[in-house]
């Protein structure tokens, strides 16, 4: 019964004060606990972001030296990273297909799913790990809005997660009492 409710109430807390406070902070998503929004810089993650986007091109370029020409001497790929605008090559796809300010939020939400996926392979087979892994991605989703949301915040964020981790404890109540006795 201790243990439940350490899982529920303490370890859920503690889950949301690293994956949405600390973990996001690191991402370059910081908000902060006053709820002023800053936008961070990604570009110790994505070398190879465009210019055009908060955490790219100008990173790339001093790690790899000045190119103030980007001419006939630098192949296309390096190029197209290090370019400003979009390319008059045939590309259409631009890195990466997610918004800047959505990023470390999506990331922060694989994160936390992959954390939780090695625990749900040892229970289930893999193709119901890997559906319970896109489903705690959007949860993990659902949780950075929270948190970032004025109406809801981070107590919000923290009543969802143990209510959830609730629910598990008394499905694994069961399951225990049913199977194990």
């Amino acid at each position: 019964m201790a243990f439940a409710l350490e899982f529920t109430f303490v370890n859920s807390g503690l889950e949301e004060l690293f994956w949405r406070v600390y973990l996001y902070r690191e991402l370059g998503g910081s908000k902060s606990l006053n709820g002023t929004i800053s936008n961070g810089d990604l570009s110790t993650l994505l070398h190879n972001a465009p210019s055009n986007n908060t955490y790219g091109g100008d990173s790339i370029k001093t790690a790899s030296g000045d190119r103030s020409d980007l001419g006939s001497n630098n192949s296309d790929l390096e190029s197209g990273l290090l370019s400003s605008g979009k390319s008059s090559s045939t590309r259409t796809c631009e890195w990466p297909p997610i918004p800047a300010a959505e990023l470390p939020k999506v990331l922060n939400s694989c994160y936390y799913a992959s954390y939780h996926v090695v625990v749900m392979l040892c229970f289930v087979p893999w193709y119901l790990a890997m559906a319970g892994f896109c489903g705690l991605v959007v949860l993990g989703r659902i949780l950075v809005h929270c948190r970032d949301s004025a109406e809801f915040g981070l107590i919000a964020g923290w009543g969802i997660h143990a209510g959830l981790d609730g629910a598990f404890c008394l499905i694994m109540a069961q399951l225990y009492l049913k199977f194990m006795r």
